[in-house]
């Protein structure tokens, strides 16, 4: 199998990262695909695109064994939901690399990517004026992995916010952080008088840098805790 990571965090959340590492036929052939899921698979082009759709499902069953129905749709602004099991959800891909995370209490969201200098060329895109400013009081060694997180963790707030038309720039903030092969940030989502503070986590994942966050709420906090061989599979 190719679970590398099954965590428990708070708010009653659930974190599950899967490597795709066996031959496309084990996924092409697993039972996990209805004619509904088949349909949606047989849209994607591309053969690892629907090797991660797939990949998704199989993770998602994998981190809730007990659950008989974990089908999931996609609303208007193209956030998954269950049909079914009462968990919040956020999916995540990049490459041969899956990750999912759950909530029964909380609106969470997740982001892996894998590393690329591209990020430096939109930077511009994504951060505000106090982002910039933690940016250019980074060493230059430092500087794509810590956009890489700024990037992740945006995106992971725009999973979380799940109405869109949110502007990167504006709406969301990401506070000054320290960067380390892994470690922790608060956030928040601002848009039309709501204000949504997040906790959020982030660590280096092979090429990968892997970033989620969850809603905080009174007396609730991220409570970073290390991915480390204790938590792989």
């Amino acid at each position: 199998m190719a679970l590398l990571i099954r965590k428990e965090l708070a708010g009653n959340s659930l974190l599950g990262v899967w490597k795709i590492e066996e031959n496309d036929a084990w996924y092409f052939n697993n039972p996990l695909l209805t004619e509904r899921v088949q349909r949606r698979i047989d849209g994607y082009k591309a053969v690892q695109r629907k090797l991660q759709a797939i990949a998704v499902r199989i993770l998602i069953k994998t981190l809730l064994p007990s659950e008989k129905n974990v089908d999931i749709r996609y609303n208007e602004k193209n956030k998954p939901f269950f049909t079914e099991a009462l968990y919040k959800l956020s999916i995540t891909h990049s490459g041969n690399m899956v990750a999912v995370l759950l909530s029964d209490t909380v609106e969470v969201g997740v982001d892996i990517e894998k590393k690329d200098s591209q990020v430096e060329r939109v930077a511009h895109k994504f951060m505000n004026a106090e982002e910039e400013s933690n940016y250019a009081s980074i060493l230059e060694s430092e500087k794509l992995d810590y956009l890489h997180v700024l990037w992740g963790a945006k995106e992971c707030m725009y999973k979380l916010y799940g109405k869109g038309s949110l502007d990167f720039r504006e709406d969301m903030t990401v506070h000054k952080f320290d960067l380390k092969s892994q470690g922790d940030f608060t956030g928040m989502v601002s848009k039309d008088e709501r204000l949504i503070h997040v906790g959020g986590v982030y660590c280096k994942l092979d090429n990968f840098v892997l970033v989620y966050v969850l809603e905080k709420r009174e007396n609730f906090t991220a409570n970073r805790q290390t991915l480390d061989n204790e938590q792989h599979i």
